[in-house]
């Protein structure tokens, strides 16, 4: 693979983005922007690292809130952080895969990675403005956090939809699918913070 392979074209960003765009308005024909080859799944995983900067920003915010996170120097607390987000990436492609084989849906494997991947692009979005929000002292960290869970309902229901289009399973299962990667990012977010 060479470096060229490694970026992402200009009319992958255009197609990818707003297919991400209207997973979140929940449409259907998103699905079919994010394209079922190997290369452009591995080329989304740049949108969960660009999503991780989010992530150290709510871990920098809930470093004032949390004792035990207060005594860690900041870079031991994003390393932690780093492994465990690590661990969740790979839980999650291991849950999909699973779910892919068990539906026989293997060919769609790929479309899936890179359409959850590219995901991650929303939560950018729509939380990054209420983070420098509660950084100005705009709004309390509890105040931010009734909004932060108000939007992750929605966004893990955007999830279970995307999931259940793109393989085309009862939404029902893709919900307890959803249900089941947020539980395991939650409970390792718990015992990192705890």
């Amino acid at each position: 693979m060479t470096v060229a392979k490694l970026l992402i074209p200009r009319d992958e960003w255009k197609r990818c983005l707003t297919g991400a765009l209207e997973i979140a308005c929940l449409l259907e024909k998103g699905v079919t922007r994010f394209s079922n080859t190997l290369e452009e799944t591995l080329r989304s995983f740049w949108i969960v690292l660009i999503g991780f900067s989010l992530n150290c920003s709510a871990m920098l915010l809930l470093r004032g809130e949390n004792e035990k996170l207060s005594s860690l120097p900041v870079h031991t607390m994003i390393y932690n952080d780093a492994q465990r987000i690590v661990f969740f990436n790979i839980f999650q492609v291991l849950l999909l895969y699973l779910l892919c084989k068990w539906w026989n849906r293997l060919e769609h494997f790929p479309r899936l990675i890179t359409g959850i991947n590219w995901l991650q692009i929303i939560p950018l979005f729509v939380l990054t403005p209420l983070h420098l929000m509660v950084w100005t002292g705009l709004h309390a960290i509890a105040d931010a956090g009734m909004l932060e869970l108000i939007f992750v309902c929605y966004f893990l229901c955007a999830m279970a939809f995307f999931i259940g289009r793109t393989l085309k399973i009862p939404l029902v299962i893709a919900g307890y699918a959803i249900l089941m990667m947020f539980m395991i990012d939650y409970i390792s977010l718990m015992a990192l913070l705890n």
